[in-house]
């Protein structure tokens, strides 16, 4: 069984990229290294592949979830953890709705 770790980002403001990469690059000079993680999300901001180009990244999966409970948001995870055996995330901007996951470029 493969382990997963889940990192869930919320960023404030309309730089949400910049602020991303500022915050990759503060990490990686503390640590000497660079972490490379896939963005997991709520902000359907980041659902436009034209304003944040998932291709030089680990990938930005973007959870959609409209009724924002929490047993909703378990389920598109578990939806979500069900593809990764098959398809990776890394260069994909993937958007999970409720029994649909939909990845660009397909």
């Amino acid at each position: 069984m493969a382990s997963i770790n889940l990192s869930i980002l919320h960023f404030v403001g309309q730089n949400h990229m910049q602020n991303f990469r500022r915050s990759c690059t503060i990490e990686s000079e503390k640590c000497g290294q660079v972490t490379l993680r896939s963005q997991i999300t709520q902000d359907l901001d980041f659902s436009n592949p034209f304003v944040f180009d998932p291709l030089p990244t680990k990938g930005i999966v973007v959870l959609r979830n409209p009724s924002q409970l929490l047993h909703d948001l378990r389920g598109l995870v578990k939806e979500m953890i069900s593809l990764l055996p098959k398809e990776s995330p890394t260069g994909h901007l993937w958007v999970v709705t409720k029994g649909r996951i939909r990845i660009w470029p397909a």
